[in-house]
């Protein structure tokens, strides 16, 4: 009787570690499953954002390309207008002894 009572209770006790560990995997895999639903929403999420970001670098090569055109076409020489600017300067600077 005593040898039955042993068996019933660790029979008891290994039946309610089972359950337990049966809910642990099953909560552990629904974690999982939420985490691998929160990670697709993100990577989504990012994937939006550099969509964004390659139009965005695209609308800035277009534009920087086509002020690349404009700065070629400029044939402006600044060094003349400079000339005269720089001896006046030096010859105020040499009159009042700066």
């Amino acid at each position: 009787m005593l040898i039955y009572y042993l068996y019933i209770m660790d029979k008891k006790e290994l039946d309610n570690k089972a359950e337990q560990l049966i809910k642990d995997i099953i909560q552990t895999n629904d974690y999982n499953v939420e985490s691998y639903t929160l990670l697709l929403k993100k990577n989504h999420e990012l994937q939006n954002e550099i969509y964004k970001l390659k139009d965005q670098l695209n609308e800035k090569n277009n534009l920087l390309k086509a002020n690349n055109k404009i700065i070629k076409k400029v044939k402006y020489d600044v060094t003349e207008n400079t000339k005269t600017k720089i001896a006046d300067n030096y010859a105020i600077c040499g009159h009042f002894g700066i």
